[in-house]
């Protein structure tokens, strides 16, 4: 058995579901620390990445519920983020 017939079925959705979570949270601390060097630009930018990532988790754990008949709050905290810079 071969390591790509290893991670086939459910495993390769965790595994991409594992990266786009971790590249969201890697982009919404970058985006925070710019932030906080007051360069806006840079923050948004990061934080628009962050959301990508994280709205591709957000797409596989709305189906994973919806399949299972349970509701999923659809918030995420980079959208407040985001919010906070554009108001600055």
């Amino acid at each position: 058995m071969s390591e790509q017939d290893s991670l086939e079925g459910g495993s390769i959705t965790t595994l991409n579901a594992l990266k786009n979570k971790l590249l969201g949270l890697t982009y919404n601390n970058l985006g925070c620390v710019a932030k906080q060097k007051l360069d806006y630009q840079e923050a948004l930018d990061y934080l628009k990445k962050a959301l990508v990532y994280e709205s591709a988790l957000e797409e596989v754990q709305l189906s994973k519920f919806k399949a299972a008949g349970s509701s999923v709050d659809e918030s995420s905290d980079t959208h407040a983020e985001e919010k906070l810079v554009i108001e600055n």
